[in-house]
């Protein structure tokens, strides 16, 4: 038995902050001010709708970076094929050139 005049307060308190966005959707029915809840319990629950957008934008997301990915990877090799066309072209004409100024000096 203790006996004792004026108010008593707590020797420690905690201040919840919350570090995740969300509605809470359930609460521990023992979750309130000077009750003991053993330790692992689940206390809340946050309505998981936004995390499921942003992996669903996310998923989105990946998905448009591949296809840009795709896209440029199938304008290289279109390069690469212009570039040897044009090699090819380049050769002809140099072979040309040769023929040319073969026949200029024999004439």
């Amino acid at each position: 038995m203790a006996r004792g005049w004026g108010n008593a307060y707590a020797a420690e308190t905690w201040a919840p902050v919350s570090e995740v966005k969300g509605q809470v959707i359930w609460r521990h029915s023992d979750l309130e001010s000077g009750k003991l809840i053993a330790g692992g319990t689940k206390v809340l629950e946050i309505d998981p709708a936004d995390y499921r957008l942003a992996i669903v934008q996310a998923e989105a997301d990946l998905a448009a970076f591949e296809a840009e990915a795709a896209q440029i990877d199938a304008e290289a090799e279109n390069t690469r094929r212009i570039l040897a066309l044009e090699e090819a072209r380049l050769a002809l004409s140099e072979g040309e050139l040769v023929r040319n100024r073969d026949l200029l000096t024999k004439a």
